[in-house]
Formats: C-alpha cells, structure tokens, sequence
C-alpha cells in the first residue's frame, strides 16, 4: 500500500492510495485492534506476526494461540521481541522504522551481531551477504564474538545446527545461543539437555509451547495452564517450590526463626478457639492454623 501522485503535478488532490483491498484493509483492522491488548510496540507485532512459526503472515486464532504463548515465554526469560522473531524464524534483517522518517531504520537484529564493530571491528564482511558454502575457519572469529561461545561450544552447535552459510543457519546457532543465555545455561549444557529430552521435545523452536517445554525441562517448572486441578503451591523453607496436588499433605508450618510450630493445644484458652472450632473470617480451610492470629 503506498501514497503516489503522478510526477507532473504537486497538487494534493492528486494524490491517492495505491495497493488498497479488502483483505489489506481488514489485516490493518485485526493489526491495530490486537496492538491495543499485547505487551508490545505496533512494529514489534508486526514483526512477531510475520514470523513463521507465529503468525506466519496472518492475525487469526492460531497465530493469536502462539503469540500468547511468546508472550508468556518472553515474561519467564526476559528476552526482547526480536530474539523471539530468531527463535521461530529467520534473525530479522530488518530494524525498527525511525517513526520521524520512514526511510532510515535502526540497526537490525542481524546487523547488530555481524556487522557491528562494538562486537568485532573490524566487521567479517562475509557476513554482510552469506550466499551459501560452507562455514569454515575464517568465519569462527565472528561467530565466536556474536554469539559468545567457547571455541567447543560452537562446534557443538555447528553439528547440530549445520555448517552452512545462509541466514537460515546462522539463524539456527543464534537460537540456540540466545536460548541458553535467556535460561542461565552454556550452550553445552542447554545442547546435553535437548539430546536427554529429545523424544518428548524434538524441535523446541517449532511453536512457543515447545519452546516453554524445553524452557521448564532446564528449570523445573510448570505453566499455570499445566498444572493439575485443585493444585497449590508448597512453600517449604529450603526447598524449592513446586506444584504440589490438594491431596498431598501441606508441609510443616515454620515460624519465623526456622523451628517448627507447636501444634495448637488441646484445651484452648479461654476465649480462644478450639482445634475443631471453624476458622476465623478471612481464612482458608486448608491455611494451617498456626497463622491464625489467635494462636500465634
């Protein structure tokens, strides 16, 4: 869609809107209504819909199903939209448009890690047109500063991913790169993890929900879609905390210092309300009664 006038006349009243449809229309409406109710910026969306394994060039209920999904593994790992637009498809090559002026852009996600001299000066200039080949010696300089790896971690990668050299590869090493950065993990460690949990996730970065899969695998934690019905949360000092269902006893209450409390005795005081007398309002039945006020 462009605004165009023809070249031989200035007049305003010339000018008229080019490309215009239906279908671009009603994507502009769907585009703009999501942007009001999702944590981020207008082109970050725009981005993260055009992602393949997102939305895929489309806003309907699969692509909307996925982008939840990123938004909610982008809450857990603290990862900006552009390293989720790499982990479900290609490292953007595009940067943020300048609102002042649509022609210039900021600097890529690509071009921040390839061609940028704060990472390697001076820049791999092979890496500002990767058309194919292999990935050979002269290339790991580079891909050692943009993807801060060790020298063993890239070969690992490499042997996973693939030695050749197009976006589509490089795209893949960054991937696995930022995703064992974003979980606290070497990339050796993140690689060992996906090789044990291979048969239950095989590709995590074929949706966001594989990907929060193989995030919860390396940490240990559920999604609250996941968890059982009528679960809760145990809270028992130096453990950690998990899902625990409502049939599994609720831990040991523990006071403040770290000791265990009394049970409650057996012949309240009085004005004091009984081991079987109802809780106190505001309670829940399942809080343990060595919370209750009254018997602190």
């Amino acid at each position: 869609m462009q605004l165009a006038r023809p070249v031989s006349s200035a007049s305003l009243g010339d000018q008229r809107m080019t490309g215009i449809t239906v279908d671009v229309l009603d994507r502009i409406h769907r585009l703009l209504r999501l942007s009001r109710h999702v944590p981020w910026d207008l082109w970050e969306l725009d981005l993260l819909v055009r992602t393949t394994h997102l939305g895929g060039g489309a806003v309907n209920g699969p692509a909307l199903v996925a982008l939840r999904d990123a938004a909610q593994l982008q809450g857990r790992l603290n990862v900006p939209a552009e390293t989720l637009a790499t982990w479900f498809g290609d490292l953007p090559r595009q940067g943020r448009p300048d609102p002042a002026d649509p022609a210039r852009a900021a600097m890529s996600a690509y071009a921040a890690l390839f061609a940028n001299p704060a990472v390697l000066n001076p820049p791999d200039p092979a890496f500002a047109t990767p058309g194919g080949g292999a990935i050979t010696a002269d290339h790991h300089p580079a891909l050692l500063a943009a993807l801060s790896v060790t020298e063993s971690e890239l070969t690992a990668l490499l042997a996973k991913v693939g030695a050749t050299f197009d976006i589509a590869h490089l795209s893949g090493l960054v991937r696995w790169a930022t995703l064992a950065r974003g979980l606290g993990m070497r990339a050796g460690e993140l690689l060992a993890l996906a090789t044990l949990v291979e048969s239950v996730v095989e590709d995590p970065f074929a949706s966001p929900r594989r990907c929060w899969n193989s995030s919860t695998s390396a940490t240990s934690s559920t999604p609250p879609e996941s968890r059982p019905p009528n679960s809760t949360r145990c809270c028992t000092p130096g453990r950690t905390r998990r899902i625990c269902p409502a049939t599994t006893p609720p831990p040991t209450p523990r006071a403040p210092c770290g000791k265990a409390c009394a049970p409650p005795p057996r012949i309240p005081a009085p004005g004091r309300p009984s081991a079987t007398s109802p809780p106190p309002s505001g309670c829940q039945p399942s809080t343990p009664r060595c919370c209750w006020p009254e018997l602190r």
